[in-house]
């Protein structure tokens, strides 16, 4: 099923399924906002030292 059709929950669950185990040192906080996204990415990340953003690939987002 493509990733804009699934709950954000389950694709955010999906994408760092075993990154847990790969990298036990890393700790990872998992959030899932409904919203524009540059405004929860921007509210996400107000207080963060690192945002990290990616598509795995898949274009789902306009940005312009």
């Amino acid at each position: 099923m493509e990733a804009h059709r699934r709950a954000p929950t389950q694709v955010l669950d999906d994408a760092l399924l075993g990154t847990a185990e790969k990298y036990r040192e890393a700790l990872v906080s998992r959030l899932a906002i409904e919203g524009p996204a540059r405004q929860a990415l921007l509210e996400a990340a107000s207080e963060a030292d690192l945002l990290v953003v990616g598509d795995l690939g898949v274009r789902v987002c306009n940005w312009a």
